[in-house]
């Protein structure tokens, strides 16, 4: 970063400043204080971003205290705290998190303003174009107001249970009903749906349109289950583990290069880790695993159910490395053992 920093400067008379961001190598109030006292301020700084560093629990004010002098670039923005709590608790990736919400620039409008703001401007508009009686249509005759909750797309989830978290007000006139409100509701109580379509079905109805997460893998917790998406989110634990789900083994070993990796990686972005292994592995290998193990982050393997084992590596190149297994497997039908974490130098034995 420094020699960058000094060809910048010399060929071009710029200052380059370092944006650190969540979710990468440069994110934690650690590896921030780590960088900057491992850097030359002569001709590398900092750009503060206040909304990553708190999302990942630095306190900018303390920062800016210790390191203003190495502060070349500010980026004001903030995080929801309720939404990070709730993120840093179900130990979301930062992706979905921001799905969820979890905001780093400005503070969003209240959403009840905004309903307010929508609902004047709808009856202003039909006082213009239709008059009274249309608004006394819409908001106060019994003709349109909500009275029915149809559910669609539940695999584990029941019907019965989307309604109950939804809890959509019935009696309310069904123009008035805030649809966005009850989606981020949905999401909230029921982690195991990944998206939501709350639409309304005239002249009575409301109509929740779920998806629900799909677990990738499965991590064995006491005597239950808890599934993972392909996002890395653990979302749902479960009495019993869903059929054809790999199990995900943290065999975390205590060499020095694993608990380095564990300290700079840690095990939730392990994890994440082991997910993307898991989408990348080819569809007939997928079918016949039964473990993938983790040992750390360039160590990771599969067991398949006949016994076999797949060294894969890392979770770089998966694209490059599924087709060699591919090829390696037809080659050589007997193996047992298959490792592609080096694709370009694959290898295969019988024991």
């Amino acid at each position: 970063m420094e020699r960058l920093g000094r060809e910048v400067k010399d060929k071009y008379g710029l200052d380059i400043v370092v944006h650190p961001h969540a979710d990468t190598h440069i994110d934690t109030e650690e590896h921030v204080e780590q960088f900057l006292d491992s850097t030359d301020s002569d001709v590398v700084n900092l750009c503060l971003d206040t909304g990553h560093y708190a999302y990942c629990g630095g306190d900018s004010v303390k920062l800016i205290e210790t390191y203003g002098e190495r502060i070349g670039y500010l980026h004001l923005k903030q995080v929801d705290p309720d939404i990070l709590a709730d993120v840093v608790k179900n130990e979301i990736p930062f992706g979905p998190a921001v799905q969820r919400g979890e905001s780093s620039g400005p503070p969003p409008r209240p959403r009840s303003r905004r309903a307010r703001l929508r609902v004047i401007v709808i009856l202003g508009l039909a006082l213009v174009f239709l008059g009274f009686p249309t608004v006394w249509l819409f908001y106060g005759s019994d003709w349109l107001r909500a009275e029915r909750v149809s559910v669609s797309g539940t695999r584990v989830l029941t019907p019965a249970q989307v309604r109950a978290a939804a809890d959509v007000p019935l009696g309310k006139p069904l123009i008035s009903v805030d649809t966005e409100a009850i989606e981020t509701r949905l999401r909230r109580k029921l982690p195991r749906i990944d998206s939501v379509d709350v639409v309304r079905s005239w002249p009575t109805g409301i109509g929740l349109k779920v998806v629900e997460r799909t677990p990738v893998l499965i991590v064995q917790k006491g005597g239950k289950f808890v599934e993972v998406d392909d996002e890395g989110v653990r979302f749902a634990t479960v009495s019993e583990a869903p059929k054809g789900v790999p199990a995900l083994e943290l065999t975390l070993s205590r060499s020095s290069s694993a608990a380095a990796s564990l300290r700079r990686f840690g095990e939730s972005r392990l994890v994440r880790e082991a997910v993307v292994v898991a989408r990348a592995v080819p569809a007939a290998v997928a079918r016949g695993t039964q473990t993938v193990k983790v040992r750390s982050y360039d160590d990771i393997s599969l067991e398949l159910r006949d016994g076999r084992t797949v060294v894969w590596g890392s979770s770089e190149k998966g694209a490059v490395k599924a087709r060699t297994l591919t090829a390696l497997m037809k080659a050589s039908p007997g193996a047992r053992y298959f490792d592609v974490s080096v694709p370009t130098a694959p290898a295969s034995s019988v024991s």
